[in-house]
């Protein structure tokens, strides 16, 4: 049985630890990092973007949102992860990480995700892509659009619980050609993958249930 390094790109809480074992089910050990654990405020304050908003929402412990700049965390993390080359790291994101990618053995979700959706879309359809925040989605639609592929996308989260936000969001894409869903964040739950799949016709990939049985089938 191997060991696994969970990385956030914020604070790894109790509560964050949680939801992660909750909605992957890892079977293996798993150590937690949090890539902005033991900073200062100093040391935040660098990390954020240089005027208005970021590019990375962050919940802080206290409960409340902060924005970062999501190059700046990257490069933290490169960081953090390039003297643990030995241990197996996942980035518990989907966003894409360029300069974390340059570290051995860690597995990028955005990365996994790619290859199991053009796997599964049917070359003549388009791939549909649903983002929870409309404040990251231009940007990281980007890896997507760059695959050669049509692509048709959709911001939608569950508010309030209301889980037809999510099928209404995916009927369209279905309705636009969309041939497989990527539920395209690891907000994403069962509950809103259960309804999202009874809504269309078209594979969805959750990542968290797919990164989850990849890890636990191969290191375990």
């Amino acid at each position: 049985m191997s060991a696994l390094t969970v990385m956030t790109y914020g604070f790894a809480t109790e509560r964050w630890k949680a939801d992660v074992q909750a909605h992957m089910g890892l079977t293996m050990p798993v150590a937690y990092v949090g890539a902005l654990d033991g900073l200062d405020q100093d040391a935040l304050d660098a990390l954020k973007p240089d005027q208005g908003e970021g590019d990375a929402p962050v919940q802080l412990p206290d409960g409340s949102t902060g924005w970062f700049d999501i190059a700046r965390i990257d490069q933290r993390c490169h960081d953090l992860m390039a003297s643990r080359d030995d241990a197996i790291t996942l980035m518990y994101c989907t966003a894409p990480w360029d300069q974390l990618a340059q570290c051995s053995n860690v597995l990028l979700p955005f990365r996994m995700l790619e290859s199991t959706a053009l796997n599964l879309m049917d070359r003549s359809g388009k791939l549909g892509v649903i983002q929870p925040y409309a404040e990251t989605a231009e940007q990281e639609i980007q890896h997507w659009a760059e695959l050669g592929v049509p692509v048709v996308s959709r911001v939608a989260a569950s508010e309030n619980e209301d889980l037809s936000i999510l099928q209404n969001a995916a009927m369209d894409l279905e309705a636009e050609g969309a041939s497989v869903i990527v539920l395209d964040c690891l907000y994403f739950t069962q509950a809103h993958y259960q309804a999202v799949r009874d809504a269309v016709q078209c594979p969805v990939l959750m990542p968290n249930s797919l990164i989850g049985q990849m890890l636990n089938a191969t290191l375990t």
